[in-house]
């Protein structure tokens, strides 16, 4: 479960422009290399967060392959941020892969997937002796 202090940090960082707040993906790449990534995400309900793909070359054949990922959001200036770890699973059809394309239409962008990351733990990684505990 998503605690309230995540969701409350990713609302106040939100970007209309590109509808989420910036957040580092963490996966593996099908060699078992790792990478990371910005991306925006939204927080679509207490379980699950989740970001529109479009430009990425490989993400979701990666994601198929290694759904385990981590996400964290970090806020520099206020010295406090989230690790979110779940696993991935991507939409390329449905009613939230069409709110999607139908938002990224009219920008001239069509979406490969909605990818939603299933949260199974919430650690805070917000400065002090609680840096690196368990939140949800």
């Amino acid at each position: 479960m998503l605690p309230d202090s995540i969701k409350k940090f990713i609302k106040e960082r939100h970007d209309t422009e590109y509808n989420g707040s910036v957040g580092v993906l963490s996966s593996s790449r099908l060699d078992g290399t790792p990478n990371a990534a910005p991306k925006h995400f939204r927080v679509r309900d207490d379980q699950h967060l989740e970001f529109t793909d479009v430009f990425s070359k490989t993400l979701s054949e990666v994601l198929k392959e290694h759904p385990d990922v981590t996400v964290v959001f970090v806020d520099p200036k206020a010295v406090m941020g989230f690790r979110v770890i779940g696993k991935a699973t991507l939409e390329t059809f449905g009613p939230l892969f069409q709110q999607a394309a139908n938002q990224l239409e009219n920008m001239g962008f069509k979406p490969k997937a909605v990818v939603s990351i299933t949260a199974e733990e919430v650690q805070s990684l917000t400065y002090g002796p609680q840096t690196g505990q368990k939140i949800g």
